[in-house]
């Protein structure tokens, strides 16, 4: 009896399977023998749902969360294009000529025409 993602069987032959605790997940989409913890980058609210990824700008240290609230914010001046970040350093500095002035940016934009921004960040 394979069961679906966010589940599994406590034992071989099980007619039935248990959904993963809040802040656990299983890795495989069928046939998991137990649930591990969510992994940092993003979140785990149990269940069917699997592991959601932090959005663009954003980023979770946090192992075993349950909501996307671990998720954080980058600074602004700092961005991130990618998902699933797991830490604060991925948050990369604005190169000089370009700028963010909020903070979950996933791109810091160039500076206008007759605008220059000489630094990182």
């Amino acid at each position: 009896y394979p069961c679906a993602a966010g589940t599994y069987a406590m034992a071989e032959g099980t007619a039935s399977c248990t959904s993963c605790d809040p802040g656990s997940w299983t890795q495989s989409q069928i046939g998991a023998a137990n649930c591990t913890l969510c992994p940092s980058g993003g979140w785990c609210a149990g269940s069917s749902t699997g592991f959601v990824s932090c959005e663009k700008g954003h980023y979770s240290p946090t192992i075993g969360a349950t909501n996307n609230t671990s998720c954080l914010a980058c600074s602004p001046g700092k961005a991130n294009n990618n998902l699933g970040m797991s830490s604060a350093a991925d948050c990369v500095a604005c190169r000089p000529g370009t700028f963010n002035a909020n903070a979950a940016e996933a791109e810091c934009a160039d500076c206008s025409p007759g605008y220059y921004q000489p630094s990182f960040g």
